[in-house]
């Protein structure tokens, strides 16, 4: 796994980043070393493109902690009447997600980066562990990357109005209650506007 740094030289092409977030039953229980149960996988890499699905959990007995609801709104009866025939568990979301990064064209010979808004302390760390669940051990050749959400580059940003807008749509992670898709297409916002800064 490769961390990015701030400075805008070693930073990727957006044209070679994955922005992805996912919604879980729980939160991670690090005490107690269990791991929550995906609910919604999404990725956006053009404002165009876009990978969204609920996700089945293994067990079907999972429930969804007030921790999570408050996060992300699901409850287990809201999302109950949200699936439909189309959707999977996470190992054949995951494999339908591989199939989509070539259908908009990223070559898996070329470095693919996964980005995601609190990636390694949770996102990365939650789909790693569901696909071992499925004994999948390997999820491709991707790098996985942080958004560069840090208060040095906010720092400096030049533009007032985007300064606030970048701490709004950073805050609005910690406020409100989260949609994957949404949050994919707000990270991705982050990552066009810091893309601009050195």
């Amino acid at each position: 796994m490769v961390k990015s740094s701030t400075e805008k030289a070693n930073r990727p092409s957006l044209k070679q980043v994955v922005c992805i977030d996912v919604e879980t039953n729980d939160l991670i229980d690090s005490d107690h070393n269990t791991m929550p149960y995906i609910l919604q996988f999404s990725a956006v890499h053009d404002y165009n493109e876009y990978f969204n699905h609920l996700v089945i959990p293994k067990d079907e007995n999972f429930t969804i902690s007030e921790e999570a609801t408050k996060v992300n709104g699901w409850t287990k009866k809201k999302f109950l009447e949200a699936i439909t025939p189309t959707d999977q568990t996470i190992s054949q979301v995951w494999s339908e997600f591989l199939h989509w990064l070539v259908e908009i064209g990223l070559d898996f010979d070329q470095d693919i980066y996964l980005c995601a808004y609190n990636g390694f302390r949770f996102d990365f760390r939650v789909i790693i562990n569901e696909l071992r669940r499925f004994d999948i051990y390997k999820i491709q050749n991707f790098k996985l990357i942080d958004p560069w959400l840090d208060t040095l580059v906010l720092e400096k940003t030049t533009s007032s109005l985007d300064k606030a807008y970048l701490n709004i749509q950073h805050n609005s992670w910690i406020s409100d209650t989260h949609d994957a898709k949404g949050d994919c297409y707000k990270l991705k916002k982050l990552l066009t506007i810091r893309s601009t800064y050195k």
